[in-house]
Protein backbone atom coordinates (compact mmCIF):
# COMPACT_ATOMS: atom_id res chain seq x y z
CA UNK A 1 0.00 0.00 0.00
CA UNK A 2 1.57 3.35 -1.03
CA UNK A 3 0.64 5.18 2.16
CA UNK A 4 2.29 5.66 5.52
CA UNK A 5 -0.01 5.20 8.49
CA UNK A 6 0.50 5.87 12.19
CA UNK A 7 -1.95 4.68 14.80
CA UNK A 8 -2.28 6.46 18.13
CA UNK A 9 -4.73 4.88 20.55
CA UNK A 10 -6.31 6.36 23.66
CA UNK A 11 -8.74 4.20 25.62
CA UNK A 12 -11.14 5.16 28.38
CA UNK A 13 -12.49 2.85 31.05
CA UNK A 14 -16.16 2.11 31.44
CA UNK A 15 -18.43 3.08 34.29
CA UNK A 16 -20.84 0.68 35.96
CA UNK A 17 -24.43 1.78 35.97
CA UNK A 18 -26.83 0.15 38.50
CA UNK A 19 -30.47 -0.21 37.64
CA UNK A 20 -33.29 -1.29 39.95
CA UNK A 21 -35.88 -3.70 38.63
CA UNK A 22 -39.12 -4.17 40.56
CA UNK A 23 -39.27 -7.87 39.82
CA UNK A 24 -41.14 -9.10 42.84
CA UNK A 25 -44.06 -6.80 43.56
CA UNK A 26 -45.91 -9.57 45.40
CA UNK A 27 -42.78 -10.70 47.28
CA UNK A 28 -41.19 -8.71 50.15
CA UNK A 29 -37.83 -8.41 48.40
CA UNK A 30 -35.97 -5.90 46.24
CA UNK A 31 -33.74 -7.11 43.42
CA UNK A 32 -31.15 -4.83 41.86
CA UNK A 33 -29.39 -5.72 38.61
CA UNK A 34 -26.33 -4.11 37.05
CA UNK A 35 -27.34 -2.68 33.72
CA UNK A 36 -23.77 -2.40 32.45
CA UNK A 37 -20.64 -4.19 33.68
CA UNK A 38 -16.97 -3.91 32.78
CA UNK A 39 -14.84 -7.04 32.55
CA UNK A 40 -12.65 -8.25 34.15
CA UNK A 41 -13.27 -6.16 37.29
CA UNK A 42 -16.96 -7.06 37.45
CA UNK A 43 -19.45 -9.62 36.18
CA UNK A 44 -23.25 -9.55 35.85
CA UNK A 45 -24.80 -9.54 39.31
CA UNK A 46 -28.10 -9.44 41.15
CA UNK A 47 -28.40 -7.97 44.64
CA UNK A 48 -31.30 -9.35 46.69
CA UNK A 49 -32.63 -7.48 49.74
CA UNK A 50 -35.42 -9.00 51.85
CA UNK A 51 -37.89 -6.65 53.53
CA UNK A 52 -39.61 -9.46 55.48
CA UNK A 53 -38.63 -13.04 56.40
CA UNK A 54 -38.92 -15.50 53.53
CA UNK A 55 -38.42 -19.26 53.15
CA UNK A 56 -37.37 -21.42 50.20
CA UNK A 57 -36.41 -18.43 48.06
CA UNK A 58 -35.46 -19.51 44.55
CA UNK A 59 -33.91 -17.21 41.98
CA UNK A 60 -33.17 -18.34 38.42
CA UNK A 61 -31.69 -16.44 35.48
CA UNK A 62 -32.14 -17.63 31.91
CA UNK A 63 -31.16 -16.31 28.48
CA UNK A 64 -32.91 -17.43 25.29
CA UNK A 65 -34.52 -20.24 27.24
CA UNK A 66 -31.21 -21.59 28.57
CA UNK A 67 -30.32 -21.58 32.25
CA UNK A 68 -27.62 -19.11 33.21
CA UNK A 69 -27.66 -19.56 37.01
CA UNK A 70 -30.05 -20.77 39.71
CA UNK A 71 -29.78 -20.21 43.45
CA UNK A 72 -31.87 -21.32 46.45
CA UNK A 73 -31.97 -19.94 50.00
CA UNK A 74 -33.63 -21.94 52.78
CA UNK A 75 -34.45 -19.04 55.06
CA UNK A 76 -33.72 -15.34 54.99
CA UNK A 77 -34.62 -12.85 57.67
CA UNK A 78 -35.75 -9.28 57.16
CA UNK A 79 -32.93 -7.05 55.95
CA UNK A 80 -30.82 -9.91 54.60
CA UNK A 81 -28.67 -9.18 51.54
CA UNK A 82 -27.58 -11.84 49.04
CA UNK A 83 -25.60 -11.61 45.81
CA UNK A 84 -25.84 -13.76 42.71
CA UNK A 85 -23.24 -13.36 39.97
CA UNK A 86 -22.28 -15.24 36.81
CA UNK A 87 -19.86 -15.03 33.90
CA UNK A 88 -20.80 -13.65 30.50
CA UNK A 89 -19.15 -12.81 27.21
CA UNK A 90 -19.05 -9.18 26.04
CA UNK A 91 -22.24 -8.13 24.33
CA UNK A 92 -25.85 -7.24 25.03
CA UNK A 93 -27.65 -9.93 27.05
CA UNK A 94 -31.40 -10.25 27.47
CA UNK A 95 -32.00 -12.07 30.74
CA UNK A 96 -35.23 -13.39 32.26
CA UNK A 97 -35.29 -13.44 36.05
CA UNK A 98 -37.77 -15.68 37.91
CA UNK A 99 -38.26 -15.54 41.69
CA UNK A 100 -40.38 -17.65 44.04
CA UNK A 101 -40.63 -18.15 47.81
CA UNK A 102 -42.86 -18.62 50.86
CA UNK A 103 -43.80 -15.62 52.97
CA UNK A 104 -46.16 -15.15 55.91
CA UNK A 105 -48.92 -14.73 53.33
CA UNK A 106 -48.04 -17.98 51.54
CA UNK A 107 -46.39 -19.03 48.25
CA UNK A 108 -45.63 -16.24 45.80
CA UNK A 109 -43.66 -15.78 42.57
CA UNK A 110 -42.76 -13.13 40.07
CA UNK A 111 -40.71 -12.73 36.88
CA UNK A 112 -39.28 -9.98 34.73
CA UNK A 113 -36.75 -9.32 31.99
CA UNK A 114 -33.68 -7.12 32.02
CA UNK A 115 -30.98 -6.13 29.56
CA UNK A 116 -27.36 -6.26 30.73
CA UNK A 117 -24.53 -4.92 28.57
CA UNK A 118 -21.21 -6.63 29.26
CA UNK A 119 -18.12 -4.66 28.28
CA UNK A 120 -14.34 -4.85 28.66
CA UNK A 121 -11.53 -2.29 28.29
CA UNK A 122 -12.00 -1.06 24.76
CA UNK A 123 -9.61 -2.23 22.06
CA UNK A 124 -9.59 -1.53 18.33
CA UNK A 125 -7.94 -3.81 15.77
CA UNK A 126 -6.93 -1.80 12.71
CA UNK A 127 -3.96 -2.89 10.62
CA UNK A 128 -2.28 -0.75 8.00
CA UNK A 129 -2.58 -3.41 5.29
CA UNK A 130 -6.36 -3.30 5.67
CA UNK A 131 -6.59 0.40 4.83
CA UNK A 132 -7.19 1.36 1.20
CA UNK A 133 -7.40 5.11 0.76
CA UNK A 134 -7.73 4.89 -3.00
CA UNK A 135 -11.07 3.08 -2.67
CA UNK A 136 -11.81 5.05 0.52
CA UNK A 137 -12.12 2.06 2.86
CA UNK A 138 -10.97 1.64 6.47
CA UNK A 139 -11.96 -1.75 7.94
CA UNK A 140 -11.53 -2.40 11.66
CA UNK A 141 -12.76 -4.59 14.50
CA UNK A 142 -13.93 -3.60 17.97
CA UNK A 143 -14.03 -5.87 21.02
CA UNK A 144 -17.18 -4.32 22.54
CA UNK A 145 -20.65 -3.63 21.13
CA UNK A 146 -20.05 -0.65 18.83
CA UNK A 147 -21.71 2.73 19.33
CA UNK A 148 -20.59 5.25 16.72
CA UNK A 149 -17.48 6.63 15.04
CA UNK A 150 -16.48 10.23 14.37
CA UNK A 151 -14.31 10.68 11.29
CA UNK A 152 -12.41 13.88 10.45
CA UNK A 153 -10.27 14.26 7.32
CA UNK A 154 -7.69 17.02 6.82
CA UNK A 155 -5.59 18.26 3.91
CA UNK A 156 -1.85 19.01 4.10
CA UNK A 157 -2.56 22.50 5.50
CA UNK A 158 -4.52 20.89 8.39
CA UNK A 159 -7.79 22.22 6.97
CA UNK A 160 -10.83 20.06 7.67
CA UNK A 161 -12.17 18.79 4.34
CA UNK A 162 -14.65 16.14 5.54
CA UNK A 163 -16.29 15.04 8.78
CA UNK A 164 -19.07 12.65 9.72
CA UNK A 165 -20.58 10.87 12.71
CA UNK A 166 -21.55 7.30 11.76
CA UNK A 167 -23.99 5.24 13.85
CA UNK A 168 -22.71 1.69 14.43
CA UNK A 169 -25.31 0.42 16.89
CA UNK A 170 -26.82 -1.96 14.34
CA UNK A 171 -23.45 -3.74 14.05
CA UNK A 172 -21.89 -6.28 16.42
CA UNK A 173 -18.40 -6.73 17.81
CA UNK A 174 -18.22 -10.13 16.09
CA UNK A 175 -18.03 -8.62 12.60
CA UNK A 176 -15.64 -6.47 10.62
CA UNK A 177 -16.83 -2.87 10.36
CA UNK A 178 -15.89 -0.83 7.30
CA UNK A 179 -15.78 2.96 7.15
CA UNK A 180 -16.00 4.91 3.92
CA UNK A 181 -16.33 8.52 2.78
CA UNK A 182 -17.18 10.34 -0.46
CA UNK A 183 -14.66 11.28 -3.13
CA UNK A 184 -12.82 14.42 -2.02
CA UNK A 185 -11.41 17.21 -4.19
CA UNK A 186 -8.17 17.56 -2.20
CA UNK A 187 -5.44 15.06 -1.28
CA UNK A 188 -5.75 13.57 2.20
CA UNK A 189 -2.93 14.32 4.64
CA UNK A 190 -4.49 13.09 7.89
CA UNK A 191 -7.51 11.12 9.07
CA UNK A 192 -8.66 11.16 12.68
CA UNK A 193 -11.10 8.59 14.04
CA UNK A 194 -12.83 8.43 17.42
CA UNK A 195 -14.39 4.98 17.72
CA UNK A 196 -16.96 4.63 20.52
CA UNK A 197 -18.59 1.56 22.02
CA UNK A 198 -22.13 1.78 23.38
CA UNK A 199 -20.88 2.84 26.82
CA UNK A 200 -19.25 5.91 25.21
CA UNK A 201 -15.74 4.68 25.91
CA UNK A 202 -13.63 5.50 22.89
CA UNK A 203 -10.33 4.91 21.13
CA UNK A 204 -8.67 7.59 19.03
CA UNK A 205 -6.90 6.58 15.83
CA UNK A 206 -4.77 8.88 13.69
CA UNK A 207 -4.01 7.86 10.12
CA UNK A 208 -1.25 9.74 8.31
CA UNK A 209 -1.27 8.69 4.65
CA UNK A 210 0.99 11.51 3.51
CA UNK A 211 3.92 10.44 1.30
CA UNK A 212 5.78 12.14 -1.57
CA UNK A 213 8.80 10.67 -3.33
CA UNK A 214 11.14 13.32 -4.76
CA UNK A 215 12.25 12.67 -8.37
CA UNK A 216 15.98 13.19 -8.93
CA UNK A 217 19.10 12.07 -10.77
CA UNK A 218 21.17 9.69 -8.65
CA UNK A 219 24.60 10.69 -7.42
CA UNK A 220 27.51 8.61 -8.74
CA UNK A 221 29.98 7.61 -6.03
CA UNK A 222 33.45 6.20 -6.46
CA UNK A 223 33.72 2.43 -5.91
CA UNK A 224 33.32 1.50 -2.22
CA UNK A 225 33.28 5.20 -1.24
CA UNK A 226 30.64 7.64 -0.08
CA UNK A 227 32.31 11.01 -0.47
CA UNK A 228 30.21 13.34 -2.64
CA UNK A 229 32.36 14.49 -5.55
CA UNK A 230 32.20 18.18 -6.57
CA UNK A 231 30.80 17.41 -10.02
CA UNK A 232 27.93 15.41 -8.43
CA UNK A 233 26.74 18.19 -6.14
CA UNK A 234 24.49 19.88 -8.78
CA UNK A 235 22.37 16.71 -8.77
CA UNK A 236 21.85 17.03 -5.03
CA UNK A 237 21.24 20.76 -5.32
CA UNK A 238 18.44 20.10 -7.79
CA UNK A 239 16.92 17.39 -5.55
CA UNK A 240 17.20 19.74 -2.57
CA UNK A 241 15.23 22.45 -4.40
CA UNK A 242 12.54 19.91 -5.30
CA UNK A 243 12.39 18.74 -1.70
CA UNK A 244 12.06 22.27 -0.29
CA UNK A 245 9.37 23.03 -2.84
CA UNK A 246 7.43 19.88 -1.92
CA UNK A 247 7.54 20.82 1.77
CA UNK A 248 6.32 24.34 0.96
CA UNK A 249 3.53 23.06 -1.28
CA UNK A 250 2.16 20.81 1.41
CA UNK A 251 2.29 23.39 4.16
CA UNK A 252 4.42 24.03 7.21
CA UNK A 253 2.09 22.09 9.48
CA UNK A 254 2.48 18.67 7.88
CA UNK A 255 3.53 15.96 10.28
CA UNK A 256 6.30 14.49 8.15
CA UNK A 257 9.99 13.67 7.94
CA UNK A 258 12.53 13.45 5.14
CA UNK A 259 13.76 9.90 4.61
CA UNK A 260 16.91 9.09 2.62
CA UNK A 261 17.16 5.44 1.51
CA UNK A 262 20.43 4.07 0.14
CA UNK A 263 20.71 1.05 -2.18
CA UNK A 264 23.54 -0.84 -3.91
CA UNK A 265 24.02 -3.41 -6.66
CA UNK A 266 25.08 -7.00 -5.93
CA UNK A 267 28.84 -6.52 -6.35
CA UNK A 268 30.54 -7.33 -3.03
CA UNK A 269 29.29 -9.03 0.13
CA UNK A 270 25.85 -8.43 1.60
CA UNK A 271 27.38 -6.98 4.76
CA UNK A 272 29.73 -4.62 2.92
CA UNK A 273 26.90 -3.39 0.70
CA UNK A 274 24.70 -2.74 3.72
CA UNK A 275 27.42 -0.57 5.30
CA UNK A 276 28.14 1.17 1.98
CA UNK A 277 24.47 2.04 1.36
CA UNK A 278 24.10 3.33 4.90
CA UNK A 279 27.14 5.59 4.60
CA UNK A 280 26.01 6.96 1.23
CA UNK A 281 22.50 7.67 2.55
CA UNK A 282 24.02 9.46 5.55
CA UNK A 283 26.27 11.52 3.26
CA UNK A 284 23.29 12.69 1.19
CA UNK A 285 21.28 13.48 4.31
CA UNK A 286 24.14 15.52 5.76
CA UNK A 287 24.45 17.42 2.48
CA UNK A 288 20.79 18.40 2.63
CA UNK A 289 21.14 19.34 6.29
CA UNK A 290 24.17 21.54 5.59
CA UNK A 291 22.27 23.55 2.99
CA UNK A 292 19.71 24.57 5.63
CA UNK A 293 16.10 25.50 4.98
CA UNK A 294 14.63 22.07 5.70
CA UNK A 295 12.63 22.44 8.89
CA UNK A 296 11.60 18.78 9.07
CA UNK A 297 13.70 15.99 10.60
CA UNK A 298 16.02 14.20 8.16
CA UNK A 299 16.60 10.46 8.63
CA UNK A 300 18.79 8.02 6.70
CA UNK A 301 19.10 4.27 6.36
CA UNK A 302 20.89 1.78 4.10
CA UNK A 303 19.22 -1.23 2.53
CA UNK A 304 22.24 -2.67 0.69
CA UNK A 305 21.21 -5.03 -2.09
CA UNK A 306 17.92 -6.07 -0.45
CA UNK A 307 15.75 -3.87 -2.69
CA UNK A 308 17.11 -4.12 -6.23
CA UNK A 309 15.46 -1.86 -8.78
CA UNK A 310 16.55 -4.37 -11.43
CA UNK A 311 16.75 -8.01 -10.40
CA UNK A 312 20.19 -9.45 -11.12
CA UNK A 313 22.34 -12.37 -10.09
CA UNK A 314 25.02 -11.96 -7.43
CA UNK A 315 28.14 -9.92 -8.26
CA UNK A 316 26.51 -8.03 -11.14
CA UNK A 317 27.51 -4.42 -11.77
CA UNK A 318 24.16 -2.75 -12.48
CA UNK A 319 24.13 1.05 -12.33
CA UNK A 320 20.36 1.28 -11.88
CA UNK A 321 20.67 -0.55 -8.56
CA UNK A 322 23.16 1.98 -7.22
CA UNK A 323 20.55 4.48 -6.25
CA UNK A 324 18.92 6.46 -3.46
CA UNK A 325 15.37 7.47 -2.64
CA UNK A 326 14.32 10.80 -1.14
CA UNK A 327 10.92 10.44 0.49
CA UNK A 328 8.83 13.02 2.33
CA UNK A 329 6.40 11.01 4.49
CA UNK A 330 4.40 11.00 7.68
CA UNK A 331 5.87 7.67 8.70
CA UNK A 332 8.97 5.64 7.88
CA UNK A 333 8.40 4.11 4.43
CA UNK A 334 10.10 0.87 5.49
CA UNK A 335 11.22 -0.73 8.76
CA UNK A 336 14.88 0.12 9.39
CA UNK A 337 17.26 1.34 12.08
CA UNK A 338 16.85 4.91 10.94
CA UNK A 339 19.60 7.37 11.83
CA UNK A 340 18.38 10.86 12.73
CA UNK A 341 20.82 13.05 10.83
CA UNK A 342 18.95 16.27 11.57
CA UNK A 343 16.12 16.97 13.97
CA UNK A 344 13.34 19.43 13.20
CA UNK A 345 14.91 22.86 12.70
CA UNK A 346 13.37 26.04 14.06
CA UNK A 347 11.63 28.20 11.50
Amino acid sequence: MPYSIRLISVSLYLSIFPAIYALAQNLPIDINALQMVNLPQHTPRLTILTREPIRDLRVSVTESGKSVISKSFVQLGAGAVQYISWSAEPGVHNYRIEVSGITAAGQASASSETVVTVMRPLEILLQREWVDLETRRIPFRINNPPGHVEISIFNAASKLIHEADIDLRARTHHEEIELSWPQLKEPIARIELKIFDISDSWVGVELLPFRVEIPHVDVVFETNKWKILPNEKPKLDDAYERLVKAIAEHGDEIKARVYILGHTDTVGSDQDNMVLSKNRANAIARYFMAKGGITLPILACGFGETMLAVKTADDVDEQRNRRAQYILAAEAPLPCNWVVVSRAAKK
